[in-house]
């Protein structure tokens, strides 16, 4: 591997590599300076943290609810200790679950909403965790509309 101090990574300042075997256009791969690949990366590997997100949604409901009895023993365990009892994680009120919408709204989406504009090859695991968002969305609308019952 060459190393430069320049900030190009070879000879095809484009980024662009030969056309695909079955004849289909060349594909433009960005080029990224040493700031913004560690950036990128750093971008990578939250959606990948956030992973279960883009999983079916049976799949990612049982995440977050191991995720959120996680959260409620964290929680316990402050209640034992004498502590406040950090936010959704007591068990005596809502917990994760009921706070997905806000979580993809405000997390989430901008994420992989980002990671897909910069690499529109994952587009399909935006599509997956656009699919859990509606699914949490249903279901806050659910809760909401059988309260006001």
């Amino acid at each position: 591997s060459n190393h430069s101090s320049s900030s190009s990574s070879g000879s095809s300042g484009a980024g662009a590599s030969g056309g695909g075997a079955n004849g289909d256009a060349p594909v433009v791969r960005p080029t990224f300076d040493e700031d913004q690949r560690s950036l990128v990366l750093q971008v990578a590997l939250k959606c990948a943290d956030l992973g279960h997100l883009a999983s079916p949604r049976e799949v990612h409901k049982v995440w977050v609810q191991h995720l959120e009895e996680e959260f409620f023993r964290q929680g316990d365990r402050e209640k034992q200790n004498g502590l406040s009892v950090s936010p959704l994680m007591d068990r005596d009120k809502n917990g994760i679950s009921m706070s997905q919408v806000g979580f993809f709204d405000i997390v989430a989406l901008p994420l992989f909403q980002s990671f897909a504009h910069a690499f529109p090859e994952s587009t399909p695991m935006l599509d997956a965790v656009k699919d859990n968002y509606a699914m949490w969305r249903e279901e806050a609308l659910s809760y909401s509309s059988s309260r006001s019952r």
